[in-house]
This record gives structure tokens, sequence and C-alpha cells, in this order.
């Protein structure tokens, strides 16, 4: 992703070189050069890694450019090592944007879903727009259970980082430093039919207070069956608040606009986030 060599991959891709003194990245390229790489920082939450090429000889290297969030159907073309065969491309459209995987990610990290083939090995790799640039990076795949035990391949259920996302990661771990993840204490979900009806609200758009736990930067500030409309003037969605507030470091002051009960217009309430326990 730069000049200078640094390089993206998934942390599960390079996990077993950490915390060991014998372990040697190499970074190949297509014209079949080598280089030695180095672990410079990773995130295990978000499954990013960021490495740097070791370049005492100063050269520039071929980079890749980051493209806009993709739109539904676009083209999505994935580069990678699918079972070992370095360099495959495959061929799909985007399935879906903002996808949540609950049992295989966190919920405040957001997916790409696309069907073109993605197997073991893609891990790590890009997936394209089609003009060339990077829209996310290859994760994960979800194939059904088989009775005889047997690996599953693709079956057109693949998973990508969404590429603005991991561009916010991989900025803060440029810097060095692990990530500290940032925390309000809420419980929420999707407003249902009834309370989008009496509030006069959009179907899709708003999250509804479940619960607000105690102790935390939320509480006594939000309540049960507040509606959060905004955050820092941006419209929240069920789909992304969680991400949205992943984005910010700990200690930033949110501004959320609020629907309480027993109030004609919307409030504004600010919340300092904590550190996620």
């Amino acid at each position: 992703i730069s000049a200078e060599g640094t390089v993206v991959t998934n942390w599960h891709v390079i996990r077993n070189i950490i915390g060991k003194k014998d372990g040697t990245l190499r970074v190949l390229f297509s014209n079949d050069s080598i280089y030695e790489a180095k672990l410079f920082n990773y995130d295990k939450t978000s499954d990013i890694a960021v490495l740097k090429i070791v370049n005492s000889e100063k050269k520039r290297f071929p980079f890749v450019e980051w493209g806009e969030k993709p739109l539904l159907g676009g083209h999505a073309i994935i580069i990678g090592s699918p079972i070992s065969l370095d360099f495959s491309v495959s061929f799909g459209i985007v399935s879906a944007i903002d996808r949540i995987i609950p049992k295989a990610a966190p919920p405040f990290v957001p997916f790409i879903q696309t069907d073109a083939a993605m197997n073991r090995g893609n891990s790590g790799g890009p997936l394209f727009n089609a003009d060339g640039k990077v829209v996310g990076i290859n994760t994960l795949i979800l194939t059904p259970p088989n009775p005889s035990g047997a690996e599953v391949g693709s079956i057109g259920l693949g998973f990508a980082i969404d590429g603005q996302y991991a561009q916010m990661i991989i900025k803060r771990l440029e810097s060095g430093k692990k990530i500290s993840w940032s925390f309000i204490g809420l419980h929420y979900r999707l407003l249902n039919m009834e309370e989008t009806k009496d509030n006069d609200l959009e179907f899709g758009r708003n999250v509804i207070v479940a619960e607000v736990v105690k102790d935390t930067p939320a509480f006594g500030k939000l309540f049960k069956m507040d509606i959060i409309m905004k955050m820092d003037g941006e419209i929240v969605t069920h789909k992304i608040f969680a991400s949205m507030i992943a984005s910010f470091e700990p200690g930033t002051k949110i501004q959320l606009e609020v629907l309480r009960k027993g109030f004609m217009k919307p409030i504004n309430v600010e919340i300092i986030l904590g550190v996620r326990p």
C-alpha cells in the first residue's frame, strides 16, 4: 500500500510468527522477486496486520490505491493464493455491504459480501473494484457443515473487511501503538414497525436503546427507549452504529441526537467514550 514497502494482510495469516524469534516473513511479487518483511503492528480484533518490507536498497515498490465504498451489484475482483495457487484471480459481484457476522467477528467490524470465488489462501488479499482500486481485505468464507468432515470450499459466500474501515485501522496501526477500543455501554436494536410509525421515522434508520449498562459512559446520559437518530450529525443505523463508535479513540467526545419520550423535539446528548473492557 506504499512505495516504501508497507504491506497489509490479515492477522490470522501471520499469527504463527507472533512472539517467535526464529520466524521469517517473506513477500512474493508476481515477477517472482522475494523480499523479507517484518511485522510492524497488528490488531487481532479487526484481523488486520501491517508489515514492512526490509528495504535497505531504498527500492520504490508498485502499490495499490484505495477506492470508494462499493455499490451493491458492482464488480468484485479478487487476487490471492487459494490453496497455494499464487496470484489467482476470481470475479463476481458485491452481494452486500456493511455485513456484520457475529459468529466470526466483533459487531463493529463491517464486511463486504461477494460471490467471487474465495477459498483458504485468499485471506489477506485485496478485493478490487472495476477500476482496479482496493475496496476490501479478503478475510473469511461461510460454508455449510459437512457431515463427512471434509473441508468445503467456496459456495459464493465470501467476505472482505470493508476498505473504509480497514483504512481507519491501518492508520491507527501505523502510529506504532496498539489499538484501544472505545466503549459507550449500550445494548440497542432496530426500531420495529410500530415504533417507527409512532415517531414518524424512516424504516431502517435510527436505533433504540434496549439497555444502558451501569457505570459506563452512557449511564445517566441515555435511557431505555431513547431513539438515537444521529451521531456528530451523521445518520445512525443499526448496521453501522457500532462501527461508528469503534472508529473513535477512547476519550473522544461525541454528540448524539436523541428522540426521548416526553420531549417534542430531538435533544443533544454529549458523551465521552470510554475504553472497551
